[in-house]
């Protein structure tokens, strides 16, 4: 059986329904603050990265960095809270 060589998440929401700390924050504040438009991403990296950054967004990918074992926190990538949706 073969073996998951990456994961991609990448999560949309309201920035309204974030609750992040940080960087994170702060990008989401600005996305509030000025009314952009369209998607906005909050945070590239690794899930490891995001999970004290944003605790109560995360469950999902830290579900799934633990699923695919063979990646982990390391190896399995978040996207864009997320990326940001003000519509």
């Amino acid at each position: 059986m073969g073996k998951l060589a990456g994961l991609t998440i990448t999560m949309k929401k309201h920035p309204g329904s974030l609750r992040v700390l940080g960087a994170v924050k702060d990008k989401n504040d600005a996305v509030l603050r000025d009314g952009t438009e369209g998607e906005v991403v909050l945070y590239d990296g690794p899930v490891r990265g995001l999970c004290p950054l944003a605790p109560n967004n995360v469950n999902t990918m830290a579900a799934g960095a633990l699923a695919a074992h063979t990646l982990g926190f390391d190896r399995v990538w978040r996207i864009g809270p997320a990326a940001a949706v003000p519509q």
